[in-house]
């Protein structure tokens, strides 16, 4: 739910706040943004817990609007999504082949979109709103030149990379999955408790590298703010 929440100013520029609002009983505030009066531009975007403590913020710190030239030509054009998009048949036919497809995550996070991607690599595409995750499964082990701090997640060890979006990648029942998310830390640790995670599983000719190099790349999907 979103609500006009008063007037404010960043960075001396006026600014119509904007409160986010979880729906339902509790109504929680999960988050707040700044428009600039002017100009329309989200000036900072802040995300809360439920319980109202700040998860992240984010600032344009400079910012200059000019008026626009008569005619402006950019010859810019969108990007298409990567890979091919799933329907509702063949994501049942994905499921069929064993791998479990989880509509509805912890941290109100539902399925909003599932490809296919290069490789034969699923991606499912998760989000409450304010904050989204991803997750990507692939068919074989993980490399033993997997990086990143080993946890124990539910008697399971995974590889996780700090920081946002945070990034994580475990074996399980023969699949390498990596999850990438900006969602809270404690968020993630739910996820990763409802999700298929085993005991280690590295081998010489895993498939993770594909996807775990290219997740610094996927940072930009996951912020609606940049």
């Amino acid at each position: 739910e979103l609500l006009l929440a008063g007037r404010g100013v960043c960075d001396g520029h006026r600014a119509q706040v904007v409160e986010v609002r979880r729906p339902g009983s509790s109504r929680a505030l999960v988050g707040r943004f700044w428009v600039d009066v002017r100009s329309g531009l989200v000036l900072r975007r802040e995300v809360l817990d439920d319980a109202g403590a700040l998860l992240r913020r984010t600032d344009l710190l400079d910012v200059r609007v000019a008026t626009p030239a008569a005619t402006l030509s950019t010859g810019l054009t969108a990007s298409p999504p990567l890979g091919e998009r799933l329907d509702a048949a063949e994501l049942a036919a994905v499921e069929a082949t064993g791998v479990p497809v989880v509509r509805t995550l912890p941290g109100h996070l539902d399925l909003y979109d599932a490809r296919r991607l290069p490789g034969d690599v699923l991606q499912l595409a998760y989000s409450d709103g304010l904050s989204t995750l991803s997750l990507f499964v692939q068919r074989g082990a993980m490399p033993a030149t997997a990086t990143g701090v080993v946890r124990t997640v539910g008697g399971g060890q995974v590889w996780q990379s700090p920081g946002e979006p945070e990034r994580v990648v475990w074996s399980a029942d023969g699949r390498t999955w990596t999850l990438v998310s900006d969602a809270a830390p404690a968020v993630v640790d739910e996820v990763l408790l409802v999700l298929p995670h085993t005991r280690r599983q590295v081998g010489e000719d895993g498939v993770a590298p594909r996807v775990w190099r290219g997740m610094s790349r996927v940072g930009s999907w996951l912020n609606p703010f940049a």
